[in-house]
């Protein structure tokens, strides 16, 4: 299964390339004069969405062709980029109302889901409250592949 994903979200990213799809998208943004946070911010949301019904792995390849070229033309760093998207479908993950770790907590430990959500909530708060400073402080991700590359 994760195969065929990952044949069909290389095909999509082919199409994306040769379409130009992309590049379009990166115009239209560019002239519509949105501060650069307010691109992230709602790229941010819109993963957080995505991620609570859909799988990470597919969601970060059917976007990525889309958000990234979107995030370097504003001036972010790749690498923060790919710590918040991974950031968001970590609590995309956990939050309800689908939260697919959530169920197979659920069905792993035979606890009802009603408590496995009031036990993950500490963690959502927590995953937020880091998103949000690795947004105020890029260098919080950015720090250890800097000094890894010298």
């Amino acid at each position: 299964m994760i195969f065929l994903i990952m044949i069909g979200a290389n095909i999509f990213g082919y199409f994306m390339t040769m379409s130009r799809v992309p590049n379009h998208v990166v115009e239209g943004v560019m002239a519509m004069n949105l501060n650069r946070w307010v691109i992230v911010i709602g790229i941010t949301i819109v993963y957080f969405l995505i991620s609570m019904v859909m799988d990470e792995i597919p969601l970060l390849l059917i976007t990525l062709p889309l958000t990234f070229p979107l995030i370097t033309s504003v001036g972010f760093d790749p690498i923060w980029f790919g710590v918040l998207s991974i950031m968001m479908v970590a609590m995309g993950l956990v939050f309800p109302p689908v939260g697919m770790i959530a169920f197979v907590v659920s069905a792993t430990a035979k606890v009802d889901l009603v408590t496995v959500y009031r036990g993950t909530s500490i963690m959502i708060i927590a995953i937020f409250i880091a998103t949000v400073l690795v947004m105020i402080f890029p260098e919080l991700a950015l720090w250890l592949p800097r000094t890894m590359r010298g």
